[in-house]
């Protein structure tokens, strides 16, 4: 829970790769610039790592701890393993059907709407687990850091995601050129995947941090096969309607996620989502109010203002 370090060291790593990067690449490295500067981000933050926790390895153990820690952490890789391979089965299924293209403007959205949810979420993830971790003795106290932090995501994360949507049409093509004008029904739909994640991810931080890593990993697993299995009827439809099934299956697979963190802290369903509700009613009105003035603006103004 010592933020402030890790915030330090992820910047240290992030800076020096970076520099790396540049540097292997002016030098003709190509391609395997990028697999340098990953490398070195990778070394900075483990050297790190060890500085910051006095931690040195060595041969003695215990092999109660091992059996402690490994029925926690299989089911968060588990957990971690079965999310990587709901991202990635779109694009098989899209690949595998539509062909490359269809796949390129997929990726470009889901690498859109994955950047904004990285940034927004994962320190958050960081905080609420342990936070949760330390107060699962105290169910008050959990209960209200679970439900600030889910009203803080609402806040944020509608307006965000809406408005990014909202405004797709004129970003998409300014920024990565009319060639990607077909990927914009795919980022207005994952924009709202964007919302449900974010509630998401807070929802699996309250989960594991309450010890139950079980549980995510078990909803994961209906995510997985439940998306597979609407995607899969979909796709031949086309890349949106492959989209909406993939959109459709999150939200269909929320509801339980949110059974979990009742029955871990009490909070009842329209706890966890009536400030999404409130915001998204909200977002919705600044939404039309984009659509309504961005046509005129756009006969007047360059497409970046």
């Amino acid at each position: 829970s010592r933020f402030r370090a890790v915030a330090k060291a992820e910047m240290v790593a992030s800076v020096v790769s970076n520099l790396v990067g540049i540097g292997t690449a002016v030098a003709g490295a190509g391609i395997w610039s990028l697999v340098w500067m990953e490398l070195t981000r990778a070394l900075i933050v483990t050297v790190a790592a060890f500085i910051l926790t006095g931690w040195r390895p060595g041969i003695t153990m215990r092999w109660r701890d091992l059996a402690d820690l490994a029925a926690f952490n299989v089911s968060t890789w588990g957990s971690w393993g079965l999310g990587y391979v709901q991202s990635q089965m779109p694009r098989l299924l899209i690949g595998s059907v539509l062909g490359p293209n269809a796949v390129g403007f997929y990726a470009l959205a889901q690498r859109l709407c994955d950047q904004v949810s990285d940034i927004l979420m994962v320190p958050a993830y960081n905080v609420v687990q342990a936070g949760i971790a330390r107060a699962q003795d105290d169910l008050a106290n959990a209960k209200r850091l679970a439900a600030g932090t889910l009203r803080v995501t609402a806040v944020l994360a509608c307006p965000l995601f809406l408005g990014l949507a909202a405004l797709a049409p004129i970003l998409v093509p300014a920024v990565f050129g009319a060639a990607w004008t077909d990927a914009i029904p795919v980022v207005q739909l994952l924009m709202l995947v964007g919302i449900r994640s974010s509630l998401s991810t807070i929802q699996a931080a309250v989960i594991r941090g309450m010890g139950k890593p079980h549980w995510e990993m078990a909803g994961a697993m209906v995510g997985v096969l439940l998306a597979a299995a609407m995607i899969s009827l979909a796709v031949p439809h086309g890349l949106v309607a492959a989209t909406v099934a993939f959109v459709l299956s999150g939200f269909v697979v929320f509801p339980l996620e949110a059974l979990f963190v009742t029955r871990l802290t009490g909070l009842t369903l329209l706890e966890q989502t009536g400030d999404m509700f409130r915001a998204g009613a909200a977002g919705a009105m600044m939404v039309a109010a984009i659509l309504a003035v961005t046509p005129s603006l756009a006969a007047q103004l360059p497409p970046v203002l």
